[in-house]
Order: structure tokens, then sequence, then C-alpha cells
């Protein structure tokens, strides 16, 4: 069996990899972890300041409402608040910004490349280089709903897309093809 196909990776393509590269099976956990504790800092500091609230004479109160140490406090009890909303928005466009800046700056990443696919390696050929890789040189396969990651060390990897492919039945083929020759851990 040999698959023959050509695709090129877009700057979306990229991101997402990247975006699965670096989640582990904890990450989810570790963010509501951290929107806890967040939370929780929030939360007790604005506690502390009703409860001193409550003790005062409303005229005393007025005052205090006024004081430059109850604004700034208020101030990043409010950011504080606004960062739990729109942490996971923030990282989202700084990650973008750049992975965007390495991915313009890599040729050899933005270029057609050609796959064939046979049982003994994978050769991928595009106008600047020539790579052939058998089963011994692949560090780890990464399977995601659209793409087949292989990787050939700990952060490189060549990524083929779907939509390389003629229909969904053919990269499911493929998928499996990938698992049966090449994909050391097999169970995945």
């Amino acid at each position: 069996m040999e698959y023959k196909f050509s695709g090129k990776i877009t700057l979306e393509d990229y991101i997402q990899f990247n975006n699965n590269l670096y989640k582990n099976k904890h990450s989810g956990k570790i963010k509501v972890i951290f929107h806890l504790v967040l939370f929780g800092i929030i939360f007790f500091s604005l506690l502390q300041l009703i409860m001193e609230l409550i003790k005062l004479e409303s005229e005393i109160l007025r005052e205090i409402l006024l004081e430059p140490k109850f604004i700034f406090n208020m101030s990043l009890i409010v950011l504080g608040i606004l960062f739990i909303i729109f942490i996971d928005k923030i990282w989202s466009i700084i990650a973008r910004k750049f992975y965007k800046k390495i991915y313009e700056s890599n040729k050899l990443m933005t270029a057609l490349e050609n796959y064939t696919i046979t049982k003994d390696n994978i050769s991928i050929i595009n106008d600047n280089e020539n790579v052939n890789i058998t089963k011994d040189k692949i560090y780890k396969i990464q399977y995601d709903t659209d793409s087949i990651n292989i990787f050939i060390g700990i952060n490189m990897a060549y990524i083929i897309k779907k939509r390389f492919l003629e229909n969904d039945e053919v990269f499911d083929e493929l998928n499996i093809f990938i698992k049966e020759n090449f994909d050391k851990n097999k169970s995945k």
C-alpha cells in the first residue's frame, strides 16, 4: 500500500499543533486550580473590606470610601476579577502573535510538501528538502481529530492534515496504516 498526497501547513495548523504539543492531561485541572486560588484571594480580600465597612458608622464610611488606599484595593479586586474572566482570551492573543512570528519566519514550514508513505518509510519532499523517515527515526506520533503529527524530536514534527487527502475515509485508513507500520506505541 502506498499513499501519495500534498499539502501546505497554515498558521491555524501550526497554532493547533503547538496547543496540542504543550497540553498535557493535567492542564485542565491546573487551570481550574489557578482560577479557584485567584478567585479565593479576591473573595477573601473583598470579604475583609466588607467586614471592616460594616463596623464603621456612615459618616466615617463615606470618608473611607474616598480614601486612596480603599480605592486602590477595590481597583485591584476589580482587575483581579477581570483577569480571571479574560485570562484565556489574553493568553490566546499573545500565543497567536508569538506563533505567527515563528511561522512566518520559517520558510520550510510554509512550503508545499509532497508526501509518499509506504510500509517502510515516509518521504516528504518540498522545494528546499527531501526527508525520508523510517520507524527508527520517529520519536512519537500524536493523533488529533484532523491531523497526524509525526515527531522526529521532542518539538519537531511533520504535520499531516486531513484536508491533504481526498476524503475522511482515506484519512482514517492512513491513520490506521501509520499506527500499524510506524507507531511504537500502537495502543494510542
